[in-house]
């Protein structure tokens, strides 16, 4: 019954689609906004300027939490450059995975590690910013992570790498669970079944798998 959108202009819309009227708009950063979601019960919007490393150097990703029926900013992380890269969002938006940027020094330093927070574990500022403390570091990957999805209900969560395979973690808790192969190059996109009993994926060797 609603719509979520988000744009190059830095805001975010709510839409009733049976009359077109706009509910709601989020003022986010005067960047483009990558990704956004609405969380399952509707309560909340969450918009994502993912950060990355480019030509003009190295920008920071936002992740801002609002509430749909008061418009208003819940938490706001990631002006800093510590929170790294966004790669997943879980189905309900309490926990985001990231993964830190590369210096630009160079390849040899891009890190290999996920770091996955709870959204919902800090208390906003009165600015509306908050800080986060890892609730797990992802490690066993021998290159950067590349892609990450969470399952339908945030039970599993699965990261792609350069190092040409995936693993299989705990959506709460970080802890490993298994490790697939088969590709033969980076792991491009990843995504679940709706019952979390299959993955697929797609790589650079052209191929897609399904596990």
């Amino acid at each position: 019954r609603r719509l979520f959108s988000v744009s190059r202009d830095g805001d975010g819309r709510l839409w009733d689609t049976d009359s077109g009227e706009q509910l709601a708009r989020f003022e986010g950063p005067r960047r483009s906004i990558d990704q956004a979601l609405l969380t399952r019960d509707g309560a909340r919007a969450i918009t994502i300027v993912t950060g990355g490393t480019g030509p003009g150097g190295r920008t920071p990703c936002i992740v801002k939490v609002w509430d749909t029926r008061s418009a208003q900013l819940k938490h706001s992380f990631g002006e800093q450059l510590d929170l790294g890269r966004v790669l997943a969002v879980s189905p309900d938006g309490d926990r985001v995975l990231t993964t830190p940027m590369a210096a630009a020094s160079g390849p040899s330093d891009v890190e290999t590690v996920g770091l996955l927070f709870d959204l919902t574990a800090a208390s906003p500022s009165s600015e509306g910013r908050s800080e986060l403390v890892p609730i797990a570091t992802l490690r066993g990957h021998t290159a950067s992570l590349s892609a990450a999805a969470f399952s339908a209900d945030g039970a599993l969560l699965v990261t792609g790498s350069d190092d040409h395979s995936l693993r299989i973690w705990d959506g709460k808790t970080g802890q490993a669970l298994r490790q697939l192969e088969g590709h033969r190059d980076s792991i491009r996109s990843v995504a679940f079944s709706p019952d979390g009993r299959r993955l697929l994926s797609g790589g650079a060797d052209r191929s897609a798998r399904l596990f």
